[in-house]
């Protein structure tokens, strides 16, 4: 007999098996389930509950019906803490910052919260810095940003264990760390060409996403803005340090043995080798110097005053016209620079392009009438990298601007003959802007 209603049950399901069996003997019931059965092909399970049911269609009279809680009427809603909000919402969501936010913020604000990262993060003990200073930067495009870098580096005057931080916290350009790595790749690539900058003290760099890796991996790099660091040489390359020392150990004057070898022994060999580079660079200088004073160009000794910009410009709109590079002037600017080191040079560029972009300049001839007179080469090389930094700019930004043509008075072009289309009577750089429509 229980199998026999367990036979039913399953047949019929659950909860037609208990419909079927309330006020019925089990023979009745079965009667009756074998007949639905057979009148219906539907059968009914004990979760086919909620799906019989009938949903009601969504329509806007729906909202009409919900009550929503009103303000109470003594709420003062006439200020707007819409923009502090913003600051605090990014800051506990993203722990970053904008160029619009630190906008609102301010010069002072903006100190004030790198200084209390400074604090949580105990950066100075952690760097060993004696001191830090932070200057801000107000440009809102990365070409300015770059100048106002380059003025730092040229009067860079600070002591071996202090930092100075250059913050650029409202250019939206800079908060890409693709495009702040540009630049701090391009800086890095001028040491070369610099007298004492990457030799004396070197840059590094800052950023809320330095290196796309997370902070625990190298948190006093990621400050809340974008910024550069100038400092000494050996402040913050301790990393590099161990690398040079450890491919100095391959070689066979150096080779010593490790239980001899100690830690003050490799600093000292690093000391004596930076020591060396940065003598042969003083006196290859003064070499420069005094080479380029004993074979001063003709044309430059026929100058009364180096810093009359008129006579400059006359004798450089006489060579072009005599040699017809170009003819037409009135629709050129000029830009004169005083500039006797690579530093000071890579300045008064950049700066001439940040002008450019923000009176919209289309065309600039750049001359430097006391910059390596007699180096066309040396002069070339600080052309060629700051062309190639603005062409992968171009890119980022969307602003075509580049170097266009280059003159000296010791040029040699692969075919002589042609060579004195490009000797003009200074070292000068045409620069061009394509400015959009």
């Amino acid at each position: 007999m229980k199998n026999w209603v367990l036979n039913c049950f399953l047949l019929v399901g659950t909860t037609g098996a208990f419909q079927h069996f309330q006020g019925r003997s089990p023979r009745e019931s079965f009667l009756v389930s074998t007949s639905k059965i057979t009148s219906s092909t539907q059968l009914c399970y004990f979760d086919d509950i909620s799906r019989r049911r009938p949903l009601t269609p969504w329509t806007p009279e729906i909202m009409d019906q919900i009550n929503f809680g009103k303000l109470p009427t003594d709420v003062d809603t006439s200020q707007s803490y819409g923009a502090e909000k913003m600051v605090y919402l990014q800051k506990l969501l993203n722990n970053e910052y904008n160029a619009e936010t630190a906008l609102n913020l301010g010069n002072q604000q903006v100190q004030l919260i790198l200084e209390t990262w400074m604090e949580e993060h105990d950066f100075d003990n952690e760097l060993k810095i004696s001191n830090h200073e932070i200057f801000i930067c107000d440009a809102k495009n990365i070409f300015e940003c770059i100048a106002f870098q380059w003025g730092f580096v040229d009067n860079y005057k600070q002591g071996k264990d202090e930092l100075t931080m250059i913050l650029f916290p409202y250019c939206q350009d800079m908060y890409n760390f693709q495009n702040l790595e540009l630049v701090w790749e391009f800086i890095e690539s001028c040491y070369e060409n610099c007298t004492l900058f990457g030799k004396d003290y070197v840059i590094s760099c800052f950023h809320q996403n330095y290196k796309n890796q997370p902070k625990m991996l190298s948190p006093l790099r990621h400050t809340p803005f974008p910024c550069f660091g100038i400092h000494s040489r050996n402040l913050l390359d301790k990393e590099s340090i161990e690398s040079i020392v450890d491919n100095l150990s391959s070689i066979s004057l150096f080779e010593v043995h490790k239980h001899e070898e100690t830690v003050p022994s490799k600093n000292t060999e690093i000391d004596s080798i930076f020591s060396d580079m940065k003598q042969i660079g003083n006196d290859r200088q003064k070499l420069e110097n005094l080479f380029n004073a004993a074979s001063y160009n003709s044309m430059s000794i026929a100058l009364d005053d180096e810093n009359d910009d008129s006579k400059i410009k006359f004798l450089t709109m006489q060579w072009m016209e005599k040699h017809s590079v170009r003819e037409e002037f009135d629709s050129i600017n000029w830009s004169f620079s005083r500039c006797n080191n690579a530093e000071q040079l890579y300045y008064d560029v950049w700066n001439t392009v940040a002008k450019m972009i923000e009176k919209k300049e289309p065309s600039t001839i750049f001359v430097a009438p006391q910059f390596s007179t007699t180096n066309a080469q040396a002069f070339k090389r600080i052309a060629v990298s700051i062309n190639k930094a603005l062409r992968k700019l171009s890119f980022c930004t969307g602003m075509s601007i580049h170097i266009s043509e280059l003159y000296h008075p010791e040029f040699v072009s692969k075919q002589s003959d042609m060579s004195h289309m490009r000797r003009s009577p200074f070292p000068t750089l045409e620069i061009h802007f394509e400015i959009e429509e």
